[in-house]
């Protein structure tokens, strides 16, 4: 009988914090979401060359309250290399992991990015919200017949979610610095500089969504992908165009 009263009130709560949930950020408590597709990837990353790729997606988010997280993993098919791809934020308060990257295979190589500090965000009612944040940022990446390249340094960025008609936009981007620092323990000892200078890039990612079809909790339409990195060794990018769907829960 305790068991019962404890899961009417936790019950009763998630149904009254609901409104709050959707009122801030147009979304449900929980978002599945799949959608196939194709597009093109800049390969390798330091030249002009483009390769078409097929890609298949799949999404997860939560939002409740001051707790939000989501998830993306890919596969896509490049010129014969499989790429697999994830990419997940998430927020509990004001700690903020603005972004989690991995990808592993495909022509540009192996890479690992964190991106983590604090924050805060503004809603804009069912319209969508904007999160801001500042914090540190490690990476390390290895391009096909390369060294392991890696850094660490400190990050601006924000996210941009928006909600209007049938569009739902998501807007990712993030500008980093870090030091180039001299190794050389003694020649810093001698008077130079233990750094040498900066090195700055940014990384960003949109995803723009049409629903189409909507029916319920269940919606289908295209959706538009699209990642950009500009790191110290070039200039990468990915674009895919796929058809899908996506259904809320709660």
């Amino acid at each position: 009988m305790k068991s019962f009263k404890n899961l009417t009130l936790a019950a009763v709560l998630v149904a009254s914090a609901l409104p709050l949930t959707q009122a801030h950020a147009g979304r449900r408590l929980i978002e599945v979401g799949v959608d196939v597709g194709g597009g093109a990837v800049a390969t390798p990353w330091d030249s002009q060359e483009v390769a078409a790729a097929f890609s298949t997606n799949g999404s997860v988010d939560f939002n409740f309250l001051f707790l939000s997280a989501s998830a993306d993993a890919s596969y896509t098919r490049v010129g014969g290399s499989d790429v697999v791809e994830i990419q997940a934020d998430g927020a509990v308060a004001f700690a903020k992991l603005h972004e989690y990257y991995y990808r592993s295979g495909g022509p540009n190589g192996d890479m690992s990015r964190v991106f983590a500090g604090v924050g805060g965000k503004l809603g804009f009612g069912s319209l969508g919200d904007l999160t801001l944040s500042v914090g540190a940022v490690a990476m390390d990446w290895t391009r096909p017949g390369s060294a392991e390249q890696s850094l660490l340094g400190a990050y601006a960025g924000g996210k941009l979610y928006l909600h209007i008609w049938k569009f739902e936009n998501e807007l990712r981007v993030a500008y980093f610095a870090a030091p180039q620092t001299n190794d050389d323990a003694a020649a810093v000892a001698a008077g130079e500089p233990f750094i040498q200078g900066w090195t700055q890039g940014m990384v960003g990612s949109n995803n723009l969504r049409f629903e189409a079809f909507k029916v319920s909790i269940f919606s289908f339409g295209p959706e538009l992908r699209a990642n950009v990195a500009d790191l110290p060794d070039g200039f990468e990018w990915k674009a895919t165009l796929g058809f899908g769907g996506k259904i809320g829960v709660l």
